[in-house]
């Protein structure tokens, strides 16, 4: 995204400013790197945070751009990295306060509450979520997945959903009736779902 976008103008010798309205660079995927098996992706966002300051990128953190700044006249070029959002899926009951979303749960741990979690998504980021949620913070963790297969889009879904996982799926079928079913789980959904 953006910092890469930086890293390559910078190289090729243009005067980069690099604007975030965050307090840290890396965006989600400094969010998701929570993990300790994602420690290759927190070190990837470490590296192109010493990358851009070794290219003397001027980074400004918690700035945010509104388009009304007098700096954007001057620029000869603009490369808007706006991130990743997520959907939300229109699921009655998701606004409940047992529900939170996958990269909340990522920014902050204790908004997991419960020991049983349900996480409504089995791609890469439910499956992610949920295999951190259970072996790093102890949790029993299912996840429910609308298609028949959990983790299409995961490289080595074998270690995730293999023999002897310590995530159980319920797979096919999902209903929206879900979040209605019992107050007493916690739902993390993962914006990936579609209507």
């Amino acid at each position: 995204g953006g910092m890469e976008a930086a890293r390559v103008a910078a190289i090729e010798g243009h005067k980069v400013t690099l604007f975030e309205k965050n307090s840290k660079l890396g965006g989600v995927m400094g969010d998701i790197c929570t993990a300790k098996f994602k420690n290759n992706i927190k070190k990837l966002t470490k590296w192109y945070t010493v990358q851009l300051e070794k290219l003397g990128v001027d980074v400004r953190l918690n700035t945010e751009i509104t388009g009304d700044e007098s700096i954007l006249e001057e620029c000869d070029n603009i490369i808007i990295g706006c991130g990743a959002v997520p959907v939300t899926p229109p699921i009655p009951g998701i606004d409940g306060n047992n529900v939170i979303s996958i990269l909340d749960a990522h920014r902050d741990p204790s908004l997991i509450k419960g020991e049983k979690i349900v996480i409504c998504g089995g791609g890469a980021s439910g499956l992610d979520g949920a295999l951190e949620i259970a072996s790093e913070m102890g949790k029993k963790v299912t996840v429910v997945e609308m298609l028949p297969e959990c983790g299409k889009d995961v490289l080595k879904k074998e270690q995730l959903i293999g023999e002897g996982s310590v995530v159980p799926f319920l797979l096919s079928g999902i209903r929206q009736e879900l979040f209605q079913l019992s107050k007493s789980l916690n739902f993390i959904y993962t914006g990936s779902w579609s209507e």
